[in-house]
């Protein structure tokens, strides 16, 4: 699959070193497992970041340690309590909590991924039937997307199934779904919307993006 739009070498190495929070990290993730040159330059990076912590003094050992760490191996394995995977939704999500399919509009739904803990992002699932566009609206923050299936495009481009989209408080759009087949994508924004239409403010309490 060959990819047109990609995330930056910045922010694969905050993904790397464990800098992002898990809303922005599922997405780059899904973008990862469509992309094989982002997941070897991340490899990359996380290589180079093994060797720069061998290369640390060594840290203090608690006189415990050892008793520690063989008794993590001699415990009983823990069972899988996560819930099987939803049919029709990607292996990635495996393990997520997935709230209400809310349907905003003939085509178009949104399922929220619950955080674990307070968060500055909301991630969440958005689904569009071809051709429809969204309202036209801007960001509080950042904004990571994934395509997962179909393709939009934007005053930025056209984005197709594996493609990550990156924007920031600056950027004012209304992505339209390209024909011929429904766009869903995995979303995560730093903050609410700024509606710049009303059916958008209509739509936001339901939303609740």
């Amino acid at each position: 699959m060959s990819l047109a739009h990609h995330p930056s070498e910045e922010l694969l190495l905050d993904f790397a070193a464990g800098r992002l929070e898990h809303g922005p990290a599922l997405v780059l993730k899904a973008h990862l497992g469509a992309c094989p040159d982002c997941r070897g330059e991340t490899a990359r990076l996380e290589a180079v970041g093994g060797v720069l912590m061998a290369a640390l003094p060594a840290a203090p050992r608690a006189d415990d340690a050892l008793a520690r760490a063989l008794a993590r191996i001699e415990a009983p394995e823990r069972p899988d309590l996560r819930a099987p995977i939803e049919v029709g939704l990607p292996e990635l999500l495996a393990g997520e909590r997935l709230g209400p399919r809310r349907w905003l509009a003939p085509g178009l739904w949104l399922r929220r991924l619950e955080p674990e803990g307070r968060s500055r992002f909301n991630t969440y699932l958005l689904h569009t039937s071809p051709g429809r566009r969204l309202p036209r609206h801007g960001h509080q923050g950042a904004e990571y997307v994934c395509v997962l299936e179909g393709a939009f495009s934007d005053a930025t481009g056209r984005y197709g199934a594996g493609d990550f989209a990156c924007g920031d408080e600056e950027l004012v759009h209304e992505p339209l779904a390209e024909a011929g087949e429904a766009c869903l994508c995995l979303i995560s924004t730093q903050g609410r919307l700024r509606m710049h239409s009303l059916i958008g403010r209509v739509l936001q309490p339901v939303a609740g993006v």
